[in-house]
């Protein structure tokens, strides 16, 4: 229970465009003795106020009116930054059909809650957020400044302490070790939590993200077609099937994965990233239905992007309609003249509009605008239409410049942003004509890992021992968590100590991996029996026949 004084010291905001609704909430919160209390009709309102001082608690209805739903202002919000560490966001709606839930559950509020409101009900929701977010204040610090081995730290401190909020710590434990890359703690974590509850979902897909990002494509994809079978409303699985689907350049999978989650959860981000896919996959009705739905959305709302405008009118362009695309692109160019982004992709399409009408002297004018787009800060997408905009133009060295920046920048956000900016980059390059280049942009490092190991082994069945050490050696750092290059590299390194003596690198090496693999539950357990055995026999000196040594992954 919080006591009174913590409550007093709450600063409330309530964001509703009915006013009777607003006065309600008003007197529900005072009721709980939260004194500070500020009253907003509408989004921009409500970001005004945000801005001015941080809010503890804000309660938002879904529909505000014209412009911009409370969902759209959560995400606008956690873009922004603009919610404080243990900040709290609740969604009210009178809408309780399951789409609308989903939707509004796609940007994790800490709570939904279904007119007509019952003040007891409010206030327990309230109180048990505010309790987990006072008692945790630390690990949520931590983990919103991206101080992940500080999370960890704080998580493994509560954890420690009792099981009280054990879920909840698990979760953002989970989400720092994955965040630092320690896939092996991270299954373990979400192995932890679906003991406690099986039917946790998130942990489920936790679990398929490790499988992915280890190389065991196979079970992350069952994994997840699993849940989203008994769970078609969730957001995450589709997310990262979409992802697994990219990397694996499967985007007609990809496209009929990302039409089923904006079917299933009718939001401008699943629309958005349908359109985005559809694209991808040439399929130009698709993309511009999706998008001019995203856009019209978004028309009058905070969440309003020009990258939404920019990707239709690119849409238009592949379609054959360069009057539509600059007519697109000019509406958001004039109305943000300020904009360095939005101007950048103005001049990109621009000069691939006037080039398609054949209009010389336009396109080099625009070309002249894009050339200082070049050292526009923009985020991997925008630099890739302005990579392909200097393509057309004919200033190559330029757009490779720009895309590789592009593709690297990407590597750096997420794996998700990683696979999408990839495949976007290959179709850039096969559209330029660049198809060599197209292919090795989109390689995945982990499939191209497991090629490597597999020549490795080829090496060491020739009896080429040093090579093959040396092979797997290059193999390995490009997939430190693929399963079958992991495998390869003990038996190359047992067989190879087995043959050529003990060596205490390759020793350390065998005795790390085997405890990854262990550990993961993704190797083929008879394998890893054996190569444990031998691995014993070796550290123990035992002399045995070259025929009784353990089988080579094939």
């Amino acid at each position: 229970m919080l006591t009174a004084s913590q409550l007093k010291g709450l600063r409330a905001l309530v964001i509703d465009d009915i006013r009777e609704m607003r006065s309600m909430l008003r007197d529900t919160l005072a009721e709980a003795q939260i004194k500070d209390i500020v009253l907003a009709p509408d989004a921009r309102t409500a970001v005004e106020s945000i801005r001015s001082a941080p809010f503890n608690l804000i309660l938002s209805d879904y529909d505000l009116g014209p412009g911009t739903d409370g969902q759209q202002l959560l995400e606008y919000l956690r873009q922004e930054r603009l919610l404080p560490p243990g900040g709290l966001f609740f969604i009210i709606s009178a809408d309780s059909t399951i789409d609308r839930v989903a939707s509004a559950a796609e940007m994790l509020p800490d709570g939904y809650l279904v007119k007509p409101v019952a003040t007891e009900q409010l206030l327990n929701r309230i109180e048990e957020a505010l309790a987990r977010h006072v008692e945790l204040r630390p690990m949520y610090a931590a983990v919103h400044a991206a101080r992940f081995d500080e999370g960890l730290a704080q998580c493994e401190r509560f954890l420690k302490a009792g099981p009280r909020f054990r879920v909840e710590l698990l979760r953002h434990m989970s989400m720092c070790q994955v965040a630092l890359g320690r896939w092996d703690d991270a299954l373990l974590t979400y192995r932890a939590a679906l003991k406690v509850r099986s039917s946790m979902t998130w942990a489920s897909i936790g679990i398929a993200r490790c499988c992915l990002a280890m190389g065991d494509i196979d079970a992350a994809r069952q994994r997840l077609t699993t849940i989203l079978k008994d769970r078609p409303y969730h957001a995450g699985a589709y997310d990262l099937l979409i992802e697994l689907l990219e990397r694996t350049g499967d985007v007609e999978g990809a496209l009929k994965v990302a039409t089923r989650a904006a079917e299933h959860i009718p939001s401008s981000v699943r629309s958005r990233r349908q359109a985005e896919i559809a694209y991808l996959a040439d399929d130009f009705e698709i993309a511009d239905t999706a998008l001019t739905k995203v856009v019209r959305q978004t028309a009058n709302a905070i969440t309003r992007d020009s990258r939404n405008s920019a990707l239709l009118a690119q849409v238009s362009l592949a379609r054959g309609d360069p009057k539509r695309a600059m007519q697109l692109i000019a509406k958001e160019a004039s109305e943000r003249p300020g904009d360095a982004r939005t101007q950048a992709l103005a001049a990109a399409i621009d000069v691939q509009a006037w080039t398609a009408l054949r209009r010389h002297d336009e396109a080099a004018d625009a070309a002249k605008r894009l050339e200082r787009a070049f050292g526009v800060e923009a985020e991997p997408r925008t630099r890739l239409l302005i990579a392909k905009a200097a393509f057309t133009a004919g200033m190559t060295a330029q757009g490779m410049k720009v895309l590789d920046e592009a593709v690297k920048a990407a590597e750096g956000i997420s794996t998700a942003e990683n696979a999408s900016t990839r495949a976007l980059a290959a179709k850039v390059l096969a559209d330029a004509g660049m198809t060599e280049q197209a292919t090795g942009v989109v390689a995945d490092r982990s499939e191209e890992a497991a090629k490597e190991a597999e020549a490795a082994v080829r090496k060491l069945r020739a009896g080429a021992f040093d090579e093959a050490v040396e092979m797997v050696n290059l193999a390995l750092p490009k997939a430190p968590e693929h399963t079958g290059v992991l495998t390869a590299a003990v038996e190359i390194y047992l067989m190879t100590m087995r043959l050529k003596g003990v060596r205490p690198d390759l020793l350390a090496q065998v005795q790390a991996a085997l405890t990854r693999l262990r550990v993961r539950g993704t190797a083929d357990p008879d394998r890893l029996k054996r190569m444990n055995a031998y691995l014993q026999k070796l550290e123990a000196g035992v002399s045995e026949p070259v025929a009784e040594m353990p089988d080579v992954a094939s």
